[in-house]
């Protein structure tokens, strides 16, 4: 039974490599196995020229083909270290205002996710910015990108659908990997262990320190499939629109309706 309705923005995207960064580690730069909120808002704001935040909710769901660690040039350097040139210590000499500084150079690895496929639903708060950013995810301001600078992003396909929350009349699979919020994980109640992200989503400058405060949500990363599955008479939003059809149906292999998990 059908008690509500709302639109949101679905994108569907391909990456052929990315990796996004899990901000804790540092010896190996290891990568979250989806974007987190707060890279899929950033780029939705790169792409439609915001200059504020716009408040939303974002749904992620996705899967990749493998995972590879590969290695990257590292620099490091102390904005007070004197370079020092006889005993090979710095790599690398950088122009002070009144002295030279020294920075090393190095190599350090970086794991990165290959042949990502993922569905984005983007639901603004104020419903009027559908369309904006709609038509800014088909001719955004800036080249795309998700992750790192160079992760480049291909969209495949942009709709405005329709989500119904929904009361399930029978059991429905979580068809590809996603990140469920706590809360939500625990209404549905998802029995299977999985890994629990503090994910970034959008932050604020504080005035004294001038640095970002951010605003986290503690998320589930739910493996899709039949061990994910939502009991019938459960109440979930729903993505009711047909799935475009010049997609690549080999890779996405997707139908609706399919459920979504705003945060």
């Amino acid at each position: 039974m059908e008690s509500e309705t709302k639109k949101a923005v679905r994108i569907m995207a391909y990456q052929n490599m990315a990796s996004y960064r899990v901000p804790s580690s540092l010896a190996i730069k290891e990568s979250y196995p989806l974007p987190p909120y707060s890279s899929v808002i950033g780029m939705v704001h790169a792409a439609c020229g915001f200059q504020s935040y716009v408040p939303m909710q974002v749904s992620v769901q996705g899967k990749c083909k493998s995972h590879v660690s590969e290695l990257y040039t590292r620099y490091e350097f102390k904005p007070d270290t004197k370079y020092d040139e006889k005993e090979g210590r710095h790599q690398v000499c950088l122009q002070g205002r009144d002295k030279k500084l020294g920075m090393n150079r190095g190599v350090a690895s970086i794991e990165l996710l290959v042949d990502v496929y993922l569905i984005l639903h983007i639901i603004p708060e104020d419903e009027a910015m559908i369309p904006v950013i709609a038509e800014g995810m088909l001719h955004p301001k800036n080249y795309l990108s998700l992750g790192r600078h160079e992760d480049l992003i291909r969209i495949d396909a942009v709709d405005v659908c329709e989500l119904a929350w929904t009361e399930l009349e029978d059991s429905m699979v979580v068809p590809w990997d996603a990140y469920i919020p706590v809360e939500e994980r625990n209404r549905l109640g998802f029995a299977s262990p999985a890994t629990i992200y503090k994910l970034h989503k959008n932050y604020t400058i504080d005035p004294n320190l001038q640095i970002r405060l951010w605003n986290s949500v503690r998320a589930q990363f739910v493996k899709g499939g039949a061990a994910s599955e939502i009991e019938e008479e459960s109440m979930v939003w729903v993505d009711l629109t047909p799935m475009p059809e010049h997609i690549n149906q080999k890779e996405y292999n997707l139908t609706a309706p399919m459920p979504v998990f705003g945060a």
